[in-house]
C-alpha cells in the first residue's frame, strides 16, 4: 500500500480565509448576485477577478461566466447593429434589415436581461450553474488559472 494521499479536484483542496470579498466588503453570495447586474457586471467581475484569491472559486468562477455572458450579449448587439446599418442602404431590402436588426436585437436583450435575473437567482442559492458553452469555457480557465498557482 501506498502512503500517498487520495487525488483531489481543485475545489477540494480550496479554503476561503475570509467571508467577505476585498472589493466593496460584501459577503461572496451578494458579490455573486452583483456580477450578473447588467449595468456594472463588467467592471465588478473584473474587479472580482483581480483582486480575489484564487482560494474564491466559485465567485471568480461567477465573475467570469458573468464577463462572458455579457461579451457575447455585446457581440451579438454589435453585429445586429452592423446588419442593419449594413442592409439599410440597400433599396427595398432596408425595410426587411431594419426590422431583423431591431427583432435581433429586442430578442438579444430580452434574453440577457432574463438570463442575468436566472442566474442571480442561480448565485444567490450559491448554485454553481454553467451557461451551455460559455461556463464551459468560465470553468476551463478556472482550471487554467488555479494551476498556474
Amino acid at each position: 500500500m501506498s502512503n500517498t494521499p487520495p487525488k483531489r479536484t481543485p475545489r477540494e483542496n480550496l479554503t476561503v480565509t475570509s467571508d467577505r470579498t476585498q472589493v466593496g466588503d460584501m459577503e461572496f453570495k451578494v458579490a455573486s448576485i452583483v456580477t450578473y447586474i447588467p449595468i456594472v457586471s463588467i467592471v465588478m467581475s473584473i474587479a472580482f477577478l483581480r483582486t480575489e484569491p484564487k482560494t474564491n472559486y466559485l465567485l471568480r468562477f461567477h465573475a467570469m461566466q458573468s464577463l462572458l455572458f455579457s461579451g457575447a450579449y455585446a457581440a451579438l448587439s454589435i453585429v445586429c447593429g452592423l446588419l442593419t446599418s449594413a442592409l439599410g442602404w440597400i433599396p427595398f431590402i432596408n425595410v426587411l434589415a431594419v426590422m431583423v436588426g431591431g427583432i435581433g436585437w429586442g430578442l438579444a436583450t430580452a434574453v440577457y436581461f432574463l438570463g442575468s435575473i436566472f442566474l442571480m437567482m442561480k448565485a444567490q442559492t450559491g448554485d454553481e450553474y454553467k451557461i451551455p458553452m460559455l461556463g464551459d469555457y468560465a470553468e476551463q480557465y478556472m482550471q487554467q488559472n488555479q494551476n498556474q498557482s
